[in-house]
């Protein structure tokens, strides 16, 4: 996430399904990025824009949930109604996560951790909570009270190569206590190179950049920019459940040497698949950005 004004884009040169795609945004989404404010708490189009957020998640794990079961024999009403419910959980979820008090980060990741875990399961013909994942830093812990093993605890692949990459990155340190505040890996950069306040995540690990570290940057705003990161932290681990995992899984059935190392390890299928929708999309009108600008009250820079 970067604080500029977006580009403005020809939407004339887009490719058809692309246009397609776009104007399904366009009509749906509350308010443009760069119409958004620092602090909004009473704009006009607050409700309209929570009801869209919750529909579109809701909808994302009904269709996706319903599709899964429908391949498998299943009854596509069913999967989609269990999906609903938990896509409408994982909007909570990002609800609470993209608050800016202390600790808001570690409820709502594992309740929308929770909530696609229900979308998985309702595609798989399980039970709605025979096994959830709840991620924990770049550990994936799968309770199954009912299973074989009621825990078993996974390595988060791509979120280990992020913090690699991040941790190694010219004056960046782990900050310990908001890492534990948002239930996922935070490191903080400073210098005097950076002159704006910015965040990014990959992979679900936030790294906040801004220019020094001795308390001059507005708190409210540093707040507002880590929570909206936080958000697309909840993002990647919907996009694994509901698409990376169910892709791993097959994979996994059908090679011998990915199903052993799938035993201990999580490879998040779902990472190159949303680099390769951002290269398509422009930067404001991704609807992964739209949303975390809308639910963490961040703009852009005027």
């Amino acid at each position: 996430m970067e604080f500029a004004s977006p580009a403005v884009y020809d939407f004339h040169t887009l490719e058809r399904p692309v246009k397609k795609l776009l104007l399904v945004v366009a009509l749906c989404w509350p308010a443009p990025v760069m119409a958004q404010c620092a602090a909004c708490d009473g704009h006009g189009s607050r409700g309209r824009g929570e009801a869209v957020s919750l529909g579109v998640n809701a909808l994302l794990g009904g269709a996706t949930a319903g599709a899964r079961a429908w391949a498998r024999g299943g009854s596509f009403r069913g999967g989609f109604v269990r999906g609903a419910a938990g896509g409408a959980l994982v909007y909570a979820g990002k609800r609470v996560a993209a608050e800016t008090f202390h600790g808001a980060g570690a409820v709502g990741r594992p309740l929308a951790a929770v909530g696609s875990s229900v979308v998985y399961n309702a595609g798989s013909g399980r039970g709605m909570l025979s096994r959830v994942m709840l991620p924990v830093g770049p550990l994936h812990l799968y309770l199954e009270p009912r299973g074989r093993a009621p825990l078993r605890v996974k390595l988060d692949a791509a979120a280990v190569a992020a913090a690699a990459y991040a941790a190694t990155r010219p004056d960046s340190r782990l900050d310990a206590g908001e890492s534990l505040a948002s239930a996922a890996m935070v490191f903080r950069r400073g210098g005097a190179a950076s002159q704006r306040v910015q965040g990014e995540q990959a992979a679900g690990v936030v790294t906040v950049l801004h220019p020094n570290f001795s308390g001059d940057v507005d708190s409210l705003q540093l707040r507002r920019i880590t929570a909206h990161e936080r958000v697309h932290v909840l993002q990647y681990d919907q996009g694994f459940l509901l698409w990376g995992a169910p892709f791993e899984a097959w994979v996994a059935e059908r090679s011998p040497a990915v199903r052993a190392i799938h035993r201990y390890v999580d490879f998040g299928a779902n990472v190159p698949a949303q680099y390769a929708a951002g290269m398509v999309l422009p930067y404001a009108s991704r609807p992964w950005e739209r949303e975390a600008y809308f639910l963490s009250r961040t703009r852009a820079a005027p």
